[in-house]
């Protein structure tokens, strides 16, 4: 159950729809994943298959009747023996019938990795999108940092692993929209961004990426992230 000011439906009509100011809704989802990576934080090899499908009201409310699919599928080569050199790419799909739902509901790109790198900055929402990754990889130096810990009985060397990958990426995304048009200049065209990075790998399962993007409207600048991007 959810509230908003009437001063918000004054405002948009369509944020619960029909100049409402409160949605009741019930919601199931089903998803999956089928994961044969190699390394989950930062894979070289293996693919990724994720899915899910949602919806809300469940054919039981007036108020409220959206359906949601969503597909992701990421895959990862290895272009040497040694995994210097390696790729990621992956292409995500989602999409929402009816065309005409609340606002609170609809969303598209700039949803935790949900995004075009050079538009972090941005949401961009709609009742569909389609998401276009793409990397290359090369590890230009490894080490081991070994530390002596010591306790009780006897002292024992901890060994903490750091790994430095350089990058470029290149990215595409494309949100439908069909009604929230004032405010929303990014809808109904192709985003893209593309940029140089460098990721460093701790412990084989922390992962921090420096990159410097831009994207098509000539906007640059340096971002962060803790995550994969695919």
């Amino acid at each position: 159950y959810q509230w908003v000011d009437n001063k918000i439906s004054e405002l948009n009509k369509d944020y619960f729809l029909n100049g409402a100011n409160n949605q009741l809704a019930v919601s199931l989802e089903y998803g999956f994943d089928i994961d044969r990576r190699t390394l989950k934080a930062y894979p070289t090899r293996g693919y990724q298959l994720q899915g899910s499908i949602t919806n809300y009201g469940l054919g039981l409310q007036k108020q409220v009747n959206v359906t949601t699919t969503s597909i992701k599928f990421s895959k990862f080569f290895t272009l040497d023996n040694y995994d210097k050199h390696s790729t990621g790419h992956s292409v995500q799909l989602k999409g929402s019938y009816p065309s005409k739902q609340p606002y609170n509901i609809q969303s598209g790109l700039g949803y935790e990795q949900d995004f075009v790198r050079g538009y972090e900055l941005y949401v961009v929402d709609g009742q569909s999108f389609a998401l276009l990754k793409n990397e290359y990889r090369y590890k230009f130096a490894s080490m081991k940092l070994a530390f002596n810990k010591r306790n009780a009985k006897t002292p024992t060397k901890q060994v903490f692993p750091v790994d430095f990958f350089v990058k470029t990426h290149l990215d595409a995304g494309y949100v439908q929209d069909q009604y929230f048009n004032d405010f929303n200049t990014l809808r109904n065209k192709w985003l893209i961004g593309a940029g140089v990075g460098v990721d460093v790998l701790l412990l084989y399962d922390k992962l921090i990426r420096m990159e410097y993007s831009i994207n098509r409207e000539k906007e640059h600048g340096f971002y962060m992230h803790l995550e994969l991007p695919f």
